[in-house]
């Protein structure tokens, strides 16, 4: 920030998180005046640099905070981008099981009709199209493409920003080993067309599927003879059934991991499978760190501060690092109203006292159970395998 007579505020990152913070300053803060010049910088070069993935989960938290500081302008148009699941049709659930198929829990989502009322309801969600919300949340919003921060200067309690221009609704099934791996199945309730009705036979109906598959990451390491090409979706894929094999016990349920393993195609689809698969991502290793929240010391708070996935290590499984993010904004506009009284660093305090213990918390839930389990007090790396393929399942 600024110490000017308005304040700058600068944005960095036009994810969920830094968007809705900007539209939320916009809408609650600036409505009656212009308290805060708001810039947003984003380091890819457009909205298409990078695939954003096709679908996340919304829960109450994330829907209020979305209702809150968004423009009703765009509020109206939120079910175009989260379509509540079609009566009598779809449904959600979760299902958690040990890696034999045992039951462990079993979560349905309680029935809404509107998104307002999603919002009301606790414990309960739905399953956005990330690309659609991000496109409607970047409505209206100048962002500042294909440029990074590098860093800050303090002069004179200043802020001096360097920027630099670069070239460059669900059905889910997860199962937990002994051994500490988690094997997740998801079928996500939104359908590739956006013109689905109740009326439209079953056959036509594609969804899309994803099957996550976590392990341990010295599982490779103390193995030397393993080689695996992450270009390469058939060795990343053999790479896993030999997982699975060496680390789960035989039964019907491992018997069904790996015939859906089978399933996956290593290539891109040719036209003749259009049908079957209307979307398809190869198959990848992704490396993740696991920090328990507890191991971080608290740090003194600055005119510079950090929401959504740039603080919190979520794990992607729960699906609750999108909504930490919209909550993180909506919380840091909220302490930025007492800016006149307060100022700037005790603004931030404040957020950054109620955020971490929120998000610490929903940090902890995010840790795959299954990875929970003989966890070291030290940090460690484990390796994280999303497929995602769609079909008619």
């Amino acid at each position: 920030m600024q110490n000017n007579h308005i304040p700058t505020i600068l944005i960095i990152g036009a994810g969920p998180g830094g968007l809705l913070l900007y539209h939320g300053i916009q809408k609650r803060l600036n409505k009656n005046g212009k308290k805060f010049n708001v810039k947003i910088f984003e380091r890819d070069t457009g909205p298409r640099d990078r695939w954003q993935g096709f679908g996340v989960f919304i829960n109450s938290h994330g829907m209020r905070s979305l209702i809150s500081c968004l423009p009703e302008s765009h509020v109206t148009r939120l079910p175009e981008v989260i379509p509540i699941p079609i009566s009598e049709i779809e449904s959600r659930g979760l299902l958690i099981s040990d890696d034999k198929g045992t039951e462990l829990l079993r979560v349905r989502s309680p029935k809404v009709k509107s998104l307002s009322e999603l919002a009301k309801v606790s414990n309960s969600n739905v399953n956005a199209f990330r690309d659609r919300l991000r496109d409607l949340m970047l409505e209206g919003v100048n962002i500042q493409w294909g440029k990074k921060c590098i860093g800050y200067d303090e002069v004179n309690d200043e802020l001096v920003d360097r920027i630099i221009t670069m070239n460059g609704n669900s059905l889910t099934h997860q199962s937990i080993s002994q051994d500490g791996d988690a094997l997740t199945l998801g079928l996500c309730l939104i359908p590739i067309e956006t013109d689905i009705t109740a009326n439209t036979p079953e056959h036509q109906i594609h969804y899309p599927a994803m099957i996550h598959y976590s392990y341990y990451t010295h599982w490779d390491t103390i193995n030397q003879n393993v080689h695996v090409n992450d270009d390469d979706p058939q060795s990343v894929i053999d790479h896993v059934k030999n997982l699975i094999k060496q680390h789960r016990r035989p039964c019907e349920l491992t018997d069904i991991y790996l015939e859906l393993l089978s399933l996956i195609p290593v290539s891109s689809p040719k036209e003749s499978e259009i049908s079957f698969f209307r979307s398809y991502n190869p198959p990848r290793r992704r490396p993740m760190l696991d920090i328990n929240p507890s191991s971080i010391e608290p740090w003194e708070s600055s005119r510079v501060t950090l929401l959504g996935d740039s603080i919190h290590a979520m794990n992607p499984v729960m699906g609750l690092g999108i909504n930490g993010a919209l909550r993180d904004a909506d919380l840091l506009v909220k302490c930025l109203s007492n800016y006149e009284k307060d100022g700037d660093k005790q603004c931030i305090q404040n957020y950054e006292n109620i955020m971490r213990i929120r998000a610490s918390r929903d940090v902890l839930t995010s840790r795959s159970p299954g990875l929970r389990i003989n966890i070291p007090k030290s940090k460690y790396k484990n390796l994280f395998m999303s497929i995602y393929l769609t079909g008619k399942l």
